[in-house]
């Protein structure tokens, strides 16, 4: 199924370096875009960099994954892994700056509920992750999720490693007596950890997700592993897939939370540099809600005096084919 889907032909992509390409790309096109509109901003400093920029989406990825943890019945593993893909998607081709990573991570949320099947009302999920109610939060996004879903190519289903993982522990238990690796359950815990943390990488954008339940495996059980990895390639292509496991362990095992001094201080550049356009709290983002509500109602209307206009024309008509 994963080597069919959009996921596989769209959004695995070749390097690290062409996370990296594609980011700069998004950050230098809205510095770009906001200079021909606002000539008081015209110092590279006023500006977010791609490295600061990161440092919010870290940041942020894990407030994404520790409010998926606060919910109620829990949620499901796949989907709080899909909320992060699409965190990760929708920032590959846009700015920090554009939109705000915490508006965007309620909104990834939502739309993951959705797509998995974790079954819950605006309200119910409003009511989860905010202790006060928050309309402005609300609304956006009510108002964004298409945005979201035009930014993702609507390319929603989302494979993450969590199932590859069950059918591998499950291998590995058949197979202990080839493999030298026993009481496999032992290993679970450090390998849902690793999962878990991989989620704050860009390790989905990638390796397929059995790659990374293999790198978690591997990261788990040690160097026995070999063996089983060895089995799986049938003596073919074992260098290959070793490197990979290598490569995917080393980026979730050096990964970095950034400091909370860091964090302040981009948030705090970020609030010159952002988009009020896309700020629930702004009187802009509000016009621009306002002017686009009224054209909705505009639509509405004429729709609905067309609609008016074809029955009259059809009810003229009857009356004259019955004289």
């Amino acid at each position: 199924m994963f080597n069919q889907s959009t996921q596989r032909k769209f959004w695995i992509l070749e390097s690290a370096e062409q996370i990296q390409e594609c980011q700069l790309i998004a950050n230098q096109s809205f510095i770009d875009k906001r200079r021909k509109m606002n000539t008081n901003q015209s110092h590279s400093g006023e500006y977010l960099t791609h490295k600061e920029e990161n440092i919010l989406l870290i940041y942020y990825s894990q407030y994404l994954y520790d409010l998926c943890r606060k919910f109620r019945p829990p949620v499901p593993m796949t989907a709080i892994g899909a909320s992060m893909t699409y965190f990760k998607r929708f920032f590959l081709h846009t700015s920090v700056m554009e939109f705000h990573p915490y508006h965007i991570a309620y909104l990834c949320i939502y739309l993951a509920f959705k797509v998995d099947e974790y079954t819950v009302s605006i309200d119910q999920f409003m009511a989860q992750v905010t202790s006060m109610p928050n309309p402005q939060l609300q609304m956006f996004i009510i108002d964004n999720e298409l945005l979201l879903i035009q930014k993702l190519r609507f390319h929603l289903t989302i494979h993450s490693p969590f199932r590859p993982l069950e059918g591998l522990i499950i291998d590995l238990k058949t197979k202990s007596s080839n493999t030298g690796i026993e009481n496999v359950e032992l290993y679970r815990q450090n390998a849902e950890k690793f999962l878990a943390k991989s989620l704050l990488t860009y390790v989905c954008l990638l390796y397929t997700p059995s790659q990374i339940a293999l790198a978690a495996l591997y990261c788990a059980i040690g160097k026995s592993f070999k063996t089983y990895i060895n089995m799986l390639s049938n003596n073919e292509n074992f260098e290959i897939l070793q490197n990979k496991l290598e490569m995917i362990k080393s980026t979730v095992v050096n990964f970095r939370f950034p400091t909370e001094a860091d964090v302040k201080s981009v948030e705090n550049k970020l609030k010159i540099s952002r988009d009020p356009e896309n700020d629930p709290s702004s009187s802009k983002y509000h016009e621009r809600e306002n002017t686009r509500k009224e054209a909705k109602e505009q639509q509405k209307k004429r729709k609905y005096q067309e609609l008016c206009d074809m029955q009259k024309d059809e009810s003229k008509m009857l009356a004259y084919l019955s004289d």
